[in-house]
């Protein structure tokens, strides 16, 4: 089953994702749109279009990947007018956003059966809004009707343990952590025998956020994993890396070296709704093969969305 099964889309999803594009739109997409209407067709109106692409975030291979093809194709189809190019250029937008949702990485959900728990690790960087997307993801399962438990695993960070207590609190969940523990996998032994204990339906691992090239701590993950495996059999069954929208590159950079640790069935993307920066949602399609499931659209607890690609560019490109 895949990630983007395991989650009930809602009808507000669509709404959200618009709202948290609207930086976007007004910056890098609007400039493109205006620039299809406004320039001939010419060897500077390609160039100029590489160029806003890798001011979005795309990154320079992509931008120039898509221009040659999206050029390529106006060549042979004999594409003339500016109409035409642009709904070429939304299209080979979405085949790329498509992409990698069709490639996620399949796995076991016990949700539906409730004959076991269904265990997703959150993964990240320091800043990225790692524990904060963790409360949302909790409430947004609650709100689904699921039973839900919290294991706060992050015992390098002082405030770590009570910022997902008071998250937990507002999502309406339990929240295991353990005040006087300095190893994350004790901490992860516990919330999993308390999950198998009290009928969970999820267990939630908020880990430590560590730089990608810190390799003792990448060790450290990769070892609460095999703890949870232990207790509960084939977890966790999704592995979410938390990428904040800000960091555009860097932010692949980081999200690939966790990917070579650890299996990652997604991404969530943070502070979607104060980017200007979209296109980096096209860099992950591209670069990580990893699809994009879930985006932070705001700041408040319900602020969190599931990916779809249709409504995404539909967002993106809207006049």
């Amino acid at each position: 089953m895949k990630f983007g099964n395991f989650l009930k889309r809602t009808s507000s999803d669509s709404e959200k994702v618009s709202k948290a594009l609207e930086g976007t739109r007004n910056s890098w997409v609007g400039g493109i749109l205006s620039h299809f209407k406004t320039n001939e067709v010419s060897d500077a109106f390609w160039e100029d279009l590489e160029e806003l692409l890798i001011l979005a975030d795309v990154g320079p291979v992509l931008a120039l990947r898509l221009v040659e093809d999206v050029r390529g194709s106006v060549k042979r189809l004999n594409l003339e007018t500016p109409a035409e190019i642009e709904q070429l250029f939304r299209d080979r937008l979405l085949e790329l956003v498509r992409s990698s949702q069709e490639d996620s990485i399949e796995a076991v959900s016990f949700l539906e059966s409730h004959e076991g728990i269904a265990v997703i690790s959150v993964v990240g960087v320091n800043g990225a809004g790692k524990t904060t997307s963790v409360g949302k993801l909790a409430h947004l399962l609650v709100q689904q009707g699921k039973k839900v438990m919290l294991a706060g695993t992050d015992t390098f960070r002082a405030a770590a343990t009570e910022q997902l207590r008071i998250l937990g609190s507002r999502a309406g969940c339990t929240v295991i952590t353990n005040d006087d523990a300095t190893d994350p996998g004790g901490v992860a032994f516990d919330a999993a025998n308390a999950a198998i204990a009290r009928g969970a339906d999820v267990l939630i691992l908020d880990t430590a956020g560590r730089l990608h090239n810190q390799r003792n701590l990448m060790a450290e993950l990769e070892k609460i994993h095999k703890v949870v495996n232990r207790i509960i059999p084939g977890s966790p069954h999704f592995t979410l890396v938390v990428i904040d929208a800000h960091t555009g590159q860097n932010g692949i950079i980081q999200a690939k070296t966790f990917a070579s640790s650890v299996r990652c069935d997604g991404v969530l993307l943070s502070k979607m709704d104060g980017s200007a920066k979209g296109g980096i949602v096209l860099a992950i399609a591209d670069q990580l093969k990893i699809p994009v499931a879930l985006i932070g659209t705001g700041e408040s607890i319900d602020d969190l969305a599931q990916f779809d690609a249709n409504s995404f560019v539909d967002s993106l490109l809207m006049p």
